[in-house]
């Protein structure tokens, strides 16, 4: 398993993502991958709805340290995850 964790409210966020994929790759890193946003409690639900529609194929997971949304959800993934 492979959870590439993103800031969310970084404005700069898809080159972000590109590079680290782009190392992930170079690297041959085949995991199965998750994105996981972070910091979901400083974008707007709008941010939010853009986000989930773009990396859907990621099956995104939406979390925030400071709130503790989607921690729960988080937690149940990686123990589904176990062998």
């Amino acid at each position: 398993m492979l959870l590439h964790v993103i800031d969310a409210s970084d404005p700069k966020i898809s080159d972000k993502i590109q590079v680290v994929d782009t190392i992930l790759n170079h690297i041959e890193a085949k995991q199965q991958k998750r994105y996981v946003f972070n910091k979901t409690d400083l974008i707007t639900k709008e941010q939010r709805k853009k986000i989930k529609e773009k990396y859907k194929e990621y099956n995104p997971l939406f979390v925030s340290a400071i709130t503790g949304e989607g921690i729960d959800e988080l937690k149940r993934y990686i123990m589904s995850m176990r062998p």
